[in-house]
């Protein structure tokens, strides 16, 4: 609800389209949302934007938002460990924080959560996958992050066979990502089973 709010009021400011891409589990789900109060909008978009190309609109959209990313969370800001982070949107970031609490890893493993990523944070991203040693991309529906971030022999995604190519990013399937690399990494010592 938030995001669809503000990506119409980025519409509206720079008279240029916005998208809103969803992740599976979200389409399919239903829920009531409650709605704010509506303002009906009667004005066009500011006039000295109107009169710039589509190109410059883009370009003051880019840096108004990469300066103050929305949607943007970084848990552990001070991380306890540089070995490894974790780089995720949607409700892959949402499970992974699930599986960290699950494992009491949550305050160990730093998770730079990205809400929109486009334009995409491009700074805040390299800063965050160079203090360390490896970081695990988790996205859904496909590969967008890793396309945007320098190719890097640190990272662990879908382009490096660590995370499947295709289907959706439940629970089960991210446990199966993580778990060895923590096991691998030393924050674990034993893979859990797979529920049956």
């Amino acid at each position: 609800k938030k995001m669809a709010s503000y990506a119409l009021t980025l519409s509206h400011k720079f008279g240029v389209p916005v998208i809103l891409r969803p992740v599976n589990r979200v389409s399919h789900a239903r829920q009531n949302v409650p709605l704010e109060s509506i303002k009906k909008r009667v004005e066009d978009p500011p006039e000295d934007v109107m009169r710039l190309s589509f190109e410059e609109r883009m370009a003051l959209l880019a840096i108004e938002v990469k300066e103050n990313p929305p949607f943007m969370e970084l848990i552990l800001k001070e991380p306890p460990q540089t070995t490894f982070g974790i780089l995720a949107s949607g409700m892959a970031y949402r499970v992974a924080m699930d599986i960290l609490e699950q494992f009491g890893l949550h305050t160990r493993i730093p998770i730079l959560k990205l809400g929109m990523t486009y334009p995409f944070p491009d700074k805040i991203v390299d800063n965050f996958i160079s203090k360390f040693e490896k970081v695990l991309i988790l996205e859904e529906p496909d590969r967008g992050i890793e396309w945007l971030v320098e190719t890097s022999h640190s990272l662990l995604g879908r382009r490096s066979g660590h995370v499947p190519s295709e289907g959706e990013l439940n629970t089960d399937r991210i446990l199966q990502v993580l778990a060895p690399l923590l096991k691998e990494m030393g924050f674990i010592d034993e893979i859990p089973e797979a529920p049956t």
